[in-house]
């Protein structure tokens, strides 16, 4: 704003790095849509992109979206999660963050494993003593 041969800038506010990214990027993206038509149509591509990627909380995809995103990096995971190793389980459920590393099964899971593996050994000793003669 000019006031006779003054030029009024505005008062300099202390912002945060997140505010002054988040300011650059929604001009950035005022921008882009400067060089695009008003009227938006159904073959519009960043229209239909910023579409897909709004989340709704009643979408039965959102977890396997959410999961998807973890995994691409492109989204923190909501809980947290145990960071540490531990001993693998049936289901293949990870321990909660809160877990102190202590194992107190009966040691019911480690018998299973063990079982399973002995299977595994022995059907595949099986398959390479039918095949030894060909």
């Amino acid at each position: 704003m000019r006031i006779g041969a003054a030029i009024l800038l505005p008062p300099l506010t202390v912002d945060g790095l997140k505010q002054v990214e988040d300011r650059t990027e929604k001009l950035n993206q005022d921008a882009c849509e400067i060089n695009k038509p008003m009227a938006k149509y159904a073959d519009d591509a960043d229209l239909d992109a910023h579409q897909r990627n709004i989340l709704h909380a009643k979408d039965p995809m959102l977890e396997y979206v959410k999961e998807k995103q973890i995994k691409e990096g492109k989204r923190q995971p909501d809980k947290p999660t145990f960071q540490g190793s531990y001993m693998p389980n049936r289901f293949g459920i990870r321990p909660g963050c809160r877990w102190d590393g202590v194992d107190r099964s009966n040691g019911y899971e480690k018998r299973w494993f063990n079982a399973r593996n002995a299977r595994t050994a022995v059907e595949e000793e099986a398959y390479k003593w039918s095949i030894a003669d060909m």
